[in-house]
């Protein structure tokens, strides 16, 4: 859904020409790929028992230290891909706001 909207409102991104071209193919980018590192890890974690790193989607299960590890790295990144692109993103919206 965070995608879909990003798409609707891209248009009206303003960034600075110094940051331009490296923040808009950072937000694309980052944003795509933060969310789909969330959504594997949250997948990975529900199909091995993966509980250590996601409490609810591994509900009562446990898995290897590998695959623990493993999802925490991916939603982890993910988290941090997606936190830094819609912040790039908020300020390329100020722009239209001030």
């Amino acid at each position: 859904m965070a995608l879909a909207i990003f798409g609707v409102i891209w248009s009206l991104v303003e960034l600075p020409l110094f940051l331009g071209l490296f923040v808009d193919y950072f937000v694309a980018y980052g944003s795509a790929l933060g969310f789909i590192l969330i959504w594997l890890g949250i997948t990975i974690a529900s199909v091995t028992g993966a509980s250590k790193a996601l409490p609810i989607a591994g509900a009562g299960f446990s898995a290897g230290i590998t695959t623990e590890f493993t999802v925490k790295v991916m939603v982890r990144s993910g988290s941090l891909l997606s936190l830094i692109a819609c912040t790039l993103l908020a300020f390329g919206l100020l722009a239209i706001l001030g």
